[in-house]
């Protein structure tokens, strides 16, 4: 496990993976900033470092204040990471900033050649500059939220396109996220609840 003195843990809740909560990790040699992922085995409670993909550094100009401050200061091309769970794989974007997202995807977990680049977005006139990925097609679409709406993006045609939501106001989508629908209650635990089957 490498030692972080001078780190940036994402904010970003932990990603769930094989046993294990994964965080992206920016640190600084003075000049340029890193990325690394770092894992915590729940059940050995240890930590470790997984491989990382085949990415473009080039972009790594810049310091902590840049990824702390108003995104409105960011120059075009410095690279933010952010981690997902898709498929049941880790997925890594590497958002360069105004330029390109890529996404990456972890099919084999911790497998040194294991990342595939599943799609690399290019920023067009019209789409937000702070956009995330909610998930990936196995046809190359992926289903974004850029701040107020959400969008596909048709990797093999370079096309967006507008998700129209029923019944959304002018504001439009302040949040979005990805969830798993279950019939089991989280509360299945709880003393004070007793599970009861609705036929």
């Amino acid at each position: 496990m490498k030692k972080y003195s001078d780190a940036l843990f994402s904010p970003d809740s932990g990603v769930f993976v094989n046993g294990s909560l994964h965080w992206a990790v920016a640190h600084n040699d003075g000049s340029c900033i890193f990325w690394d992922i770092v894992s915590f085995n729940i059940e050995n409670e240890k930590f470790g470092n997984l491989s990382l993909p085949n990415y473009d550094p080039s972009n790594c100009n810049g310091s902590f204040s840049r990824l702390l401050g108003d995104s409105s200061d960011f120059e075009p091309g410095i690279l933010n990471w952010a981690l997902e769970k898709l498929g049941g794989c880790i997925c890594l974007f590497c958002d360069y900033y105004k330029v390109k997202l890529d996404v990456w995807v972890m099919k084999e977990y911790n497998g040194k050649g294991s990342w595939t680049k599943s799609v690399s977005l290019s920023y067009t006139a019209g789409i937000g500059p702070c956009i995330s990925p909610l998930c990936v097609s196995d046809i190359s679409e992926v289903l974004l939220h850029d701040g107020s709406r959400v969008i596909v993006y048709d990797a093999r045609n370079d096309e967006y396109k507008r998700v129209e939501i029923h019944d959304m106001d002018d504001n439009g989508v302040g949040a979005a996220t990805v969830y798993a629908e279950s019939l089991v209650s989280p509360d299945l635990g709880s003393t004070d609840i007793t599970p009861e089957l609705i036929w």
